[in-house]
């Protein structure tokens, strides 16, 4: 396979949630397989309530892939003008034409319609290079379907060279020729899994906890993740601990008990080592708002050794999975509060997922051959968009 120069833009840690998370993933995979990859991504520039805290450790790790450049807009105040808004595509713009105008790209990969799909297509128009884009469930129910911006984004679709979308979500590109679209079965990297070290939580996070009875959530903070319903369990749960890592804890105004614990969201890496050091996860997502929305995270937990808890509400997303999991009435906090006891009395909970990780990881889509599959579409829309371009002297 011939090595690629791909230019990415995308969210990307130290910004917070799974697009971010698989981005690097992918994007780190391609590098180790001799694709240069260079991330226009704009990181410096968000919000500290949309980032995790990143150590110099976690720094070094997230540039440690010698054909992974990173480049991020760099945070500047926006200066007043007449309409006032913070101008994140044009940002990314301008950064852009500063690569391309000095380096040469196969291929420009927008993942998430706003700012960086966007941005993406400007730069492949103004430059002649191919685009392919990558949504999320967000973007593409939230942002897609609005009479002010879909217009523009389906001129983006129809000028895409590839598009990378899952099964659910095909339907919304019919229009294009099916060999320009990818239903991705995307897998989780080998480091989840159920037999590498776990972390100190009072050496490295200052709380002080029995593994056997402490639970974990991870993500925002907001209604739709059922947080607050969780912290009300624990609130009757005096002899188990919840430890929460979160973006935007600085932003929540809300009562904690003693056993209950919010901490900064951490480098996507270290969520492994964290997994396996509880008890269970916790997933109370209810009425989340995104109907095409699954989130890895019961996924991650089960491949690490930890069963995971999750809200009925999206519980069937897991077929195959749910033997591993515990359904919980997430607005019910006294069906939570049971079910969390029960979880934690059984010192036997997490045997079956332990004893059959080969099995469970036999059957999810692998790693591996997601990303072959990624790379052998994304070298066909190169060829197919150098075949596409007019001669020199037409």
């Amino acid at each position: 396979m011939d090595r690629m120069n791909i230019l990415a833009i995308t969210k990307f840690p130290p910004i917070q949630g799974g697009e971010s998370t698989s981005a690097f993933f992918l994007f780190d995979e391609l590098g180790k397989r001799r694709h240069t990859v260079t991330v226009l991504t704009n990181y410096d520039d968000v919000p500290q309530n949309n980032k995790a805290v990143f150590t110099e450790d976690d720094l070094a790790a997230l540039r440690a892939n010698e054909n992974l450049d990173i480049v991020s807009v760099k945070a500047e105040s926006v200066p007043d003008f007449i309409p006032q808004y913070d101008p994140k595509t044009e940002k990314l713009l301008n950064e852009g034409i500063k690569i391309l105008s000095r380096q040469k790209f196969d291929l420009i990969y927008g993942w998430y319609l706003l700012p960086y799909v966007s941005a993406a297509y400007l730069l492949s128009r103004m430059f002649s290079i191919p685009l392919v884009m990558q949504h999320a469930g967000s973007d593409l129910t939230r942002l897609y379907p609005r009479a002010t911006l879909n217009r523009y984004f389906q001129n983006i679709i129809e000028a895409s060279a590839g598009i990378l979308t899952y099964s659910l979500t095909a339907s919304y590109f019919d229009a294009k020729s099916p060999e320009s679209v990818l239903c991705q079965n995307q897998g989780l990297p080998d480091l989840f899994n159920p037999y590498g070290g776990q972390v100190d939580f009072l050496k490295e996070f200052n709380v002080e906890c029995d593994l056997d009875s402490t639970f974990l959530c991870l993500g925002k903070f907001s209604m739709g993740k059922g947080f607050y319903e969780i912290i009300e369990a624990f609130r009757r749960l005096e002899t188990a601990t919840l430890v929460i890592f979160c973006p935007n804890k600085r932003t929540i105004s809300v009562d904690l008990p003693e056993n209950v614990f919010l901490l900064d969201a951490v480098a996507p890496w270290r969520i492994p080592a964290i997994l396996r050091s509880v008890k269970a996860l916790i997933v109370p997502e209810w009425n989340f708002g995104v109907d095409v929305h699954r989130s890895n995270l019961p996924v991650e937990s089960i491949l690490c050794g930890r069963i995971a808890l999750v809200s009925n509400q999206i519980i069937a997303n897991y077929s195959g999975l749910q033997q591993f999991m515990i359904g919980i009435e997430t607005p019910r906090v006294e069906d939570i509060v049971a079910k969390i006891r029960d979880v934690a009395r059984n010192d036997a909970v997490n045997e079956p997922v332990l004893r059959r990780y080969r099995e469970i990881r036999s059957k999810l889509p692998s790693f591996s051959e997601y990303v072959s599959d990624t790379e052998i579409f994304l070298e066909n829309r190169i060829r197919a968009g150098r075949a596409a371009r007019p001669s020199r002297g037409a």
